[in-house]
């Protein structure tokens, strides 16, 4: 969705005005055009050669030949960070309070994320997405999940809700 909506529904990229001119900031048109192009580059688990905005995770990374402490998520932050600080034996600065190390934590996850809005992850931004793909028809809808699905898999994500 953050691909859609940064890059052509609010244009906040001028390398993508064309693009969104000529899909005329329809989202069944984007939707149309990530599947074509991931088609036309035989997108498979090890290669994916499209706009590294809309590629899937799993070609760019070696997320199964690497051993994983943790992998954090965007909706998950401000948990994710204490984690990462207990993983790496480091903690907030003792002076500080719980509720003082919660609002530095969402200060760092705003400045990682800025302008996204809701998350795919809080209810928000579940029916967002839902929104979105009750534009495609279920072929459409199909085609998206199938190429993204091992994403889906990789972070825990259900796409019931969108197919």
């Amino acid at each position: 969705m953050s691909a859609f909506e940064n890059k052509i529904l609010y244009r906040k990229d001028p390398v993508y005005d064309k693009l969104a001119a000529r899909l005329r900031s329809n989202f069944s048109a984007f939707a149309s055009h990530v599947l074509l192009e991931a088609s036309s580059a035989g997108c498979n688990l090890t290669w994916c050669d499209v706009d590294h905005h809309w590629m899937p995770f799993v070609p760019r990374c070696a997320f199964c030949s690497l051993r994983y402490d943790m992998v954090g998520k965007t909706e998950t932050f401000s948990d994710d960070v204490g984690n990462v600080l207990r993983l790496s034996g480091l903690s907030f600065p003792s002076s500080r309070s719980a509720e003082e190390a919660a609002v530095l934590a969402a200060g760092l996850r705003s400045n990682v994320s800025p302008g996204r809005g809701d998350d795919h992850g809080d209810d928000g931004g579940r029916a967002k997405t839902a929104r979105y793909f009750s534009q495609l028809d279920a072929g459409a809808r199909t085609a998206l999940y199938e190429l993204y699905k091992l994403d889906f898999e990789m972070f825990g994500y259900s796409a019931s809700e969108y197919l």
